[in-house]
């Protein structure tokens, strides 16, 4: 391994980097900053048959052609790891830096377990990542490719899409636009994920309705009907009216179903069920 100043015209990208995605914004950061500086931190590359090919800095070789830089400062490996060890240095090098973004490297995780007959504990092992980095960034494969796509462009972020992969068992397309539109604040969405691990009700006992100013949840023991919908509606403009009128806030509010959710259950335990039944009603957006 040495470092020297490799002409530009002698490097080649690798086709399989797993970093898929440019990130406008970090290109343009690191244009300015070589522009004004240079380059301060070299290339590895590889021997090829071309020449040489890049394992890392691939970003900062497009930004040196851009700026018409004759050479590159690299470093050169002394020989061209097989198809497996070159994955692993790519997500050595990538896991430790934000400029890939969480689908690139899922896939690339996948790709890496798949060449290494490896489970995720192995993984995180040979890259020397924690295994729940690894089972995080795997879970990304339960959303659907347009919300996968939204993630790659930047336009969801890492942590809500770990919360819309944590929610299962049901299209997480509802949730998707109200947090692009940022109605839908992240400790919200951590909190519908949070319930949905929680035990699940059964089929058709929950309902999900998404408003303009936010989204409202309903919950019972028993299966929903729209006459069981405006009863539990009912009770709650009726209790928003009480607090209004006494002046009462939202925490004010909340404290009084979290109160009033305690007594239903020292009843229930009694052998008595409140009128009605038991629901749980819960909503993001303005009551949160």
């Amino acid at each position: 391994m040495n470092l020297q100043n490799i002409p530009l015209q002698n490097i080649v990208c690798d086709p399989n980097q797993p970093r898929r995605e440019p990130n406008t914004l970090a290109d343009e950061e690191l244009f300015l900053s070589m522009k004004q500086r240079g380059q301060l931190v070299p290339v590895i590359v590889v021997p090829c048959d071309s020449g040489y090919m890049l394992i890392d800095g691939e970003r900062r070789y497009r930004v040196a052609k851009k700026l018409e830089f004759p050479t590159i400062r690299a470093i050169i490996l002394d020989e061209q790891p097989n198809e497996d060890e070159l994955l692993a240095v790519q997500l050595s090098i990538n896991s430790h830096r934000s400029d890939i973004n969480p689908v690139d490297k899922m896939h690339a995780y996948r790709k890496l377990m798949k060449l290494k007959q490896f489970s995720a504990a192995e993984l995180a092992t040979f890259l020397g990542i924690s295994k729940a980095s690894v089972t995080r960034c795997l879970s990304l494969e339960k959303l659907s490719p347009n919300i996968q796509r939204l993630v790659a462009d930047g336009e969801i972020s890492s942590s809500n899409a770990y919360a819309l992969a944590r929610i299962e068992g049901e299209s997480t397309d509802h949730l998707v636009q109200s947090l692009v539109s940022g109605s839908l604040k992240r400790d919200q969405l951590e909190q519908l994920a949070g319930r949905k691990n929680a035990a699940r009700p059964l089929d058709g006992s929950r309902l999900v309705c998404q408003l303009p100013a936010g989204m409202v949840s309903l919950q019972t023991s028993e299966p929903l009907s729209l006459d069981g919908i405006l009863t539990m509606c009912s009770q709650l403009i009726k209790a928003i009216r009480k607090a209004k009128r006494e002046g009462y806030d939202v925490k004010t509010l909340a404290q009084m179903f979290k109160e009033q959710q305690a007594r239903e259950t020292a009843s229930a335990s009694q052998g008595f069920d409140p009128p009605g039944g038991r629901a749980r009603l819960s909503a993001t957006g303005h009551l949160s």
